[in-house]
């Protein structure tokens, strides 16, 4: 996590001096993993800690509380809260008085969109996390918190992304049973979706495990009000016509080295997947020009992008070496 942190940094800033607003915000689990109750508690809180300076310092706008974010107990979160962190919850609350203990949601202004950002976290808790919560929290139902705050939002927002960290299941039951959601950011299992997951009018994604990619949502907002379209799905559809081919021409070549060779049922079954690609790809095609487009990509954290200067100062302050 640590290593790539100071990148992370970096693409962000890239990123924001291509043009255009940029919203960053995360999904949970940031500060602490499955080893976390068994591991120094005094180097993970100086790790932890470092990390939510450096969401600071890059102006992260919203960080939803994840389940192994708990695993030191609430207290530390509240703490960062109030040293500025922006954390969010929509269903952790506060044990006795059963309020939020962190904003459900949070607007930010976008030219002229308002765009809510929501989070939520898996409930039951593994018991270990359970303990530490040391009957300061608890969790309620997410799906009954979704609805609550959809409702809230009614009126408010002109866009909800879901910052969530139920894992895929729950993120697809979500966007089943409450409407309004237009893009569920998913965390906790750490999937590598390339292309978005749609469920009704929802676009499900996530960004892999460990910080080794950063999603990217562009939202270039040019109907407010329409329907979203997934611009990428057209690049997906072209990129498998191509590997068609290329299939083809290679059992082409084999028929040439070897006469005797029957290719013909091979060479039905790609036409067949053409056929059905190419007429996706005229609806794709159709529809991405009837909507609001967006695009969802996955942008490595690798080692090519240079360490931002004050991210790295920060990590070699704290003496802890990067993971």
């Amino acid at each position: 996590m640590l290593g790539g942190l100071a990148r992370r940094a970096t693409l962000l800033k890239n990123l924001q001096n291509q043009g255009g607003p940029v919203l960053a915000v995360d999904s949970g689990d940031l500060f602490f993993d499955q080893t976390t109750a068994e591991a120094d508690v005094k180097k993970v809180l100086t790790k932890a800690r470092l990390i939510a300076q450096a969401y600071k310092k890059m102006g992260i706008v919203a960080v939803n509380v994840g389940d192994r974010d708990l695993s030191q107990g609430v207290d530390f979160l509240k703490q960062e809260a109030a040293q500025g962190l922006p954390l969010i919850s929509a269903n952790l609350v506060d044990a006795v008085q059963r309020r939020p203990i962190f904003p459900p949601s949070v607007i930010r202004e976008v030219s002229g969109v308002r765009i809510a950002l929501v989070g939520l976290l898996r409930s039951p808790l593994p018991p270990a996390i359970e303990k530490s919560l040391a009957g300061k929290a608890v969790i309620e139902d997410p799906m009954e918190a979704a609805r609550k705050a959809v409702a809230e939002l009614k009126g408010k927002a002109d866009l909800i992304i879901l910052l969530s960290d139920l894992g895929w299941d729950q993120d697809i039951g979500i966007a089943k049973d409450i409407a309004g959601i237009q893009f569920i950011l998913g965390g906790h299992e750490g999937r590598a979706t390339t292309g978005p997951f749609r469920q009704g009018e929802t676009f499900i994604v996530q960004s892999y495990q460990k910080g080794m990619y950063a999603g990217v949502l562009a939202l270039p907002l040019d109907k407010p009000g329409s329907l979203f379209q997934d611009e990428g799905r057209i690049t997906r559809i072209q990129e498998e016509l191509n590997e068609l081919d290329r299939r083809n021409r290679d059992l082409q070549g084999a028929k040439e080295r070897n006469p005797h060779l029957d290719i013909r049922p091979a060479i039905k079954g790609i036409k067949q997947q053409k056929d059905k690609l190419q007429k996706e790809l005229k609806e794709a095609q159709k529809t991405v020009a009837q909507g609001n487009r967006f695009r969802w990509t996955l942008e490595p954290i690798s080692s090519s992008l240079d360490e931002d200067a004050e991210v790295r100062s920060l990590i070699e302050a704290t003496g802890i070496k990067k993971d």
